[in-house]
């Protein structure tokens, strides 16, 4: 029953290190050599090495295309309330507090 045991606990460790590896072999954001550390990491290091190359590499993030971002829409208020939008607005074109205009 023992050897049983120690069968299926030693299967599945290899198990984890062979699907870390394919991890490593298939991340294609890492260089040549990083991939050879991590191979190294992966079998020298007993389930540890097999556990933190699974953690790390467990997302994939999309690559940048190395172009900033652009600026976002403000909108047509710039984030102000609706009240000092119209009022800012009525001192701009002159138009009295009291008064409706065609836009409100």
């Amino acid at each position: 029953m023992q050897m049983i045991l120690i069968w299926c606990v030693l299967a599945s460790v290899l198990a984890m290190h062979l699907w870390a590896t394919l991890l490593v072999l298939r991340d294609g954001s890492s260089s040549t050599k990083q991939r050879a550390a991590q191979l190294a990491f992966v079998w020298l290091v007993p389930l540890l090495g097999s556990i933190l190359v699974m953690y790390f590499n467990r997302e994939r993030h999309n690559l940048s295309d190395g172009k900033y971002r652009g600026l976002p829409d403000a909108g047509d208020d710039y984030g102000y309330s609706g009240e000092y939008y119209k009022g800012t607005k009525n001192v701009i074109t002159g138009t009295p507090s009291g008064t409706a205009t065609a836009d409100d």
